[in-house]
C-alpha cells in the first residue's frame, strides 16, 4: 500500500534505513494520517496507536543527533491548520509540548541544521514569514533582518557549505533566486544561470553527487534537474520523472534520493522513483538516473481508456492515454495487465490511434481485437486494430459502432451493434443498427434491428450464457422514460420492469455470468447534476434490484469494468467524482 500522493511528508530515516512518509492527499478534500515506510523497494503501512491526524501540507524532517524524524503543522481540509509537533522514533508517535509554538500553518518547508543540530523552519501559508528552530526540547523564534519573505520555496541542508539553502517561491511569477541561513540571518546567493520559469520543485541533498540538487518541472510541462555548486546552478541531464504538477515528496537517502507523487489534472501520482546517479570523471559526467520502482505502480490515464479481459493470458488489459496538461499537445499512451494482486506495465511499441474505443479478446484466435473511432461525429472514421504482443496492428475498417465489442462462443467471433447509416449528427439520435461479427479481416452482417426511439443515451451488456443483448436506456424526459430491452438477435423487446435505477448517466454495465445478471455500476445524476449515491445495481433477466453489499466504491462517473471469466469476478477501475479523477482498483465475485 502506497502513501497518498501529494501534499505529503517525506524524509529519510538514516538510523533505521528507511524512508519514512506521512500524510498528504489521495485527493483534493481527501487528507490521509497513514505512516508509511518505504525499505527493500516496496511501502508498507506501518501500525500506529497513536499519530497526528489526518492532514496535508506539514513539514518533516530527519533530526539526526536524536535520531528522531519532526514533523511540524499541516491541515485537514475540514479544519484550520494545525501547529502541533510530533516525532516518529521508527515505531510510534509522540506529540510534543513544547512551552514556545510556532503559529499554525501548512506549507511551510524545513530542514536539519547538521552544524548546529537544530530543526529549522520557514514560511508557510498562514505564517508571518519567519524563522523559527527545534532543539528538540523548545521551538524559538529568530530574528532576522531581512530574509526571503514569501510562501512555498524549498529548503535542505548543504553538507559542504554546512548551512541551510532555500529557493524559489511565490507569490506573483516564479521566484528563482537562492538564499542562505546560517541561524542568525538570510544572505541572498548571487547565483550564476538559476533554474527559472519553475511550476514545481523541490530541493535535497544528494550524498552520491555530493551536492544541492533541484527537482522539477517548468510551467510548459519541461523536466529539470540542476545541482548547486556555488556560487553557480547547472543542469543535470537525465530522465527526471515526468507529470507532476505539484505536491511531489523529495528525500535525500543513504547515497541517492527517492521522489513520490505529485498531481496531475487535479489527482495524484502514486508512483515512486529513485535516483542512483554518480560522477564518473572530472568533465562533469555521470551514470545512473532515476528508475521507477516497480510492484508499486497504478494505471494513471485522463481519456481514451479502455478495459478487458485477456482469456488466453488470464490477465485484464487497460490502455490509455496520459495527456500533458501544460499545453494539451503532448501525451502518452499506455498498456497495463492487472493480475488480480498488481497492475504492470506492459511493454508496447505501437499503439492504436487515439480516440474512442471499444475492446474484446477474440477467444478463437487468441487475440485481443480493438475498433477506434477517430474524427468528429459529423465525419467519424472508424478502424480495426489487433495486438500481436508488442505491437498493435490495423488489420481493417470498421463502421460506425454503437456502444462495446462482445464475443460470442456460437459465431466463434467478436462482433458489435453498428449503425446501419452514419448520422450527421451524434450518433444517439440514429436508429437503424446491425450486428456485424469479425473474423480476422471482414465484418459479416448477422441480423439487422430498429433500435427504440429515444433522446438520451444507451447503454448495452451481452449475456452469453442466455444469448442476448441488453440494453438500458436513460430517462430523458416523461416523453422518453426509463427503459429496458433484449435483443436475441432476432426480435427487440420492451421489458416491464418495476424497478430502474435512477437517471443513468456516467454509468458501465457488463454481464456476469456466475450470477446470471448484468451488473450497471456508476453515479446517477439528476437535473441539476447532483450526484446521488445509487452506485450499483442488477438485472436478473426480470426485473432490476440494489444489492445489498458489504463495500463499495464511493460513486464515481463511468468506471471501467471487465469480466474476469477466470477468477469469475468483475475487475472495476478508476471514474471521476466530483473533485477529478480516480485510480482504484475494484472486484465483484459470486459471493459479493
Amino acid at each position: 500500500m502506497e502513501p497518498a500522493v501529494f501534499d505529503g511528508a517525506m524524509c529519510y530515516d538514516a538510523a533505521r534505513g528507511q524512508y519514512v512518509a506521512f500524510g498528504g492527499s489521495h485527493r483534493r478534500y481527501d487528507a490521509d494520517g497513514k505512516t508509511h515506510l518505504f525499505e527493500g523497494g516496496h511501502w508498507r503501512e506501518a501500525e500506529c496507536i497513536w499519530s497526528p491526524g489526518a492532514r496535508d501540507g506539514a513539514a518533516m524532517v530527519y533530526d539526526s543527533k536524536r535520531k528522531l524524524c519532526v514533523l511540524f503543522g499541516g491541515q485537514n481540509y475540514y479544519s484550520a491548520p494545525s501547529g502541533d509537533t510530533w516525532e516518529w522514533n521508527g515505531h510510534t508517535w509522540s506529540s510534543k509540548e513544547t512551552a514556545t509554538k510556532p503559529p499554525p500553518r501548512r506549507g511551510h518547508v524545513m530542514a536539519f541544521d547538521e552544524e548546529r543540530g537544530v530543526t529549522v523552519m520557514y514560511g508557510g501559508a498562514k505564517s508571518d514569514g519567519s524563522v523559527w528552530e527545534y532543539d528538540g526540547k523548545d521551538w524559538r523564534e529568530c530574528e532576522c533582518a531581512s530574509g526571503p519573505s514569501r510562501n512555498h520555496g524549498s529548503m535542505c541542508f548543504d553538507r559542504t557549505f554546512r548551512v541551510c539553502l532555500f529557493f524559489g517561491g511565490s507569490p506573483g511569477d516564479q521566484i528563482s533566486d537562492t538564499w542562505r541561513w546560517n541561524g542568525v540571518d538570510w544572505l541572498e546567493l548571487e547565483c550564476k544561470e538559476p533554474p527559472t520559469h519553475l511550476g514545481w520543485f523541490a530541493l535535497a541533498w544528494c550524498e552520491s553527487l555530493k551536492q544541492t540538487v533541484l527537482v522539477g518541472e517548468t510551467v510548459k510541462g519541461e523536466q529539470r534537474m540542476c545541482g548547486y555548486v556555488g556560487p553557480r546552478w547547472h543542469t543535470l541531464e537525465t530522465n527526471v520523472p515526468r507529470y507532476r504538477k505539484d505536491g511531489a515528496c523529495l528525500a535525500s537517502g543513504r547515497d541517492g534520493l527517492l521522489l513520490h507523487g505529485g498531481t496531475k489534472c487535479g489527482c495524484g501520482r502514486d508512483d515512486t522513483w529513485e535516483f542512483d546517479g554518480v560522477w564518473t570523471s572530472s568533465d562533469g559526467l555521470f551514470q545512473g538516473g532515476w528508475r521507477e520502482l516497480t510492484g508499486q505502480c497504478t494505471p494513471r490515464f485522463d481519456t481514451e481508456e479502455v478495459m478487458f479481459y485477456d482469456a488466453a493470458r488470464k490477465v485484464t488489459y487497460l490502455l490509455g492515454t496520459d495527456w500533458d496538461e501544460t499545453d494539451g499537445q503532448d501525451y502518452r499512451q499506455h498498456m497495463w495487465a492487472w493480475d488480480g494482486w498488481n497492475w504492470r506495465a506492459v511493454e508496447c511499441r505501437s499503439f492504436p490511434p487515439r480516440g474512442v474505443r471499444h475492446a474484446v479478446h477474440d477467444e478463437q484466435r487468441g487475440i485481443p481485437v480493438c475498433v477506434v473511432r477517430t474524427g468528429e461525429y459529423g465525419n467519424p472514421s472508424w478502424s480495426v486494430w489487433e495486438w500481436e504482443g508488442l505491437y498493435w496492428r490495423q488489420s481493417g475498417v470498421a463502421g460506425n459502432l454503437v456502444d462495446g465489442l462482445y464475443f460470442d462462443q456460437v459465431w466463434k467471433e467478436p462482433f458489435g451493434l453498428f449503425w446501419s447509416e452514419s448520422p450527421k449528427d451524434s450518433p444517439i439520435w440514429s436508429s437503424k443498427a446491425e450486428v456485424r461479427s469479425w473474423n480476422g479481416s471482414h465484418w459479416f452482417t448477422r441480423a439487422t434491428l430498429e433500435l427504440p426511439d429515444i433522446a438520451g443515451y444507451r447503454w448495452i451488456a451481452y449475456d452469453a450464457t442466455r444469448r442476448v443483448l441488453v440494453m438500458l436506456t436513460e430517462a430523458w424526459n416523461d416523453k422518453h422514460p426509463h427503459a429496458t430491452y433484449e435483443y436475441d438477435f432476432a426480435i427487440l423487446r420492451k421489458l416491464d420492469t418495476k424497478n430502474a435505477p435512477f437517471i443513468a448517466a456516467s454509468r458501465s454495465m457488463i454481464a456476469f455470468p456466475p450470477q446470471g445478471k448484468v451488473l450497471l455500476a456508476g453515479c446517477g445524476f439528476d437535473y441539476e447534476e447532483q450526484m446521488t449515491f445509487d452506485y450499483f445495481w442488477t438485472f436478473d433477466g426480470a426485473d432490476w434490484s440494489m444489492p445489498r453489499v458489504l463495500t463499495k466504491p464511493t460513486p464515481r462517473r463511468s468506471p471501467l469494468l471487465a469480466y474476469d471469466s477466470h477468477r469469475q469476478t468483475v475487475v472495476a477501475f478508476g471514474g471521476q467524482d466530483t473533485w477529478g479523477w480516480i485510480f482504484d482498483t475494484w472486484e465483484y465475485g459470486p459471493d459479493s
